[in-house]
């Protein structure tokens, strides 16, 4: 995030590990274009929630995570 102030989120590499934190399979990460928001509107570029990284000011800007 300090490279691209804007952003509103990042997400990097993940992997499949066991009940023992073994691993499985992975890193897992799919790259994107310059576009970011372009790929996430094609496909699950991010695949793993636990990946990301919000920027806590600007999801707090847009609501949160849609709370009724």
């Amino acid at each position: 995030m300090a490279a691209n102030q804007g952003a509103g989120l990042v997400y990097g590499a993940y992997h499949i590990v066991d009940g023992e934190l073994g691993h499985i399979s992975g890193p897992f990460v799919t790259r994107s274009s310059p576009l970011a928001h372009h790929c996430l509107l094609r496909e699950n570029i991010i695949q793993m929630h636990g990946a990301v990284m919000y920027d806590r000011k600007k999801l707090s800007e847009i609501g949160g995570y849609g709370r009724d």
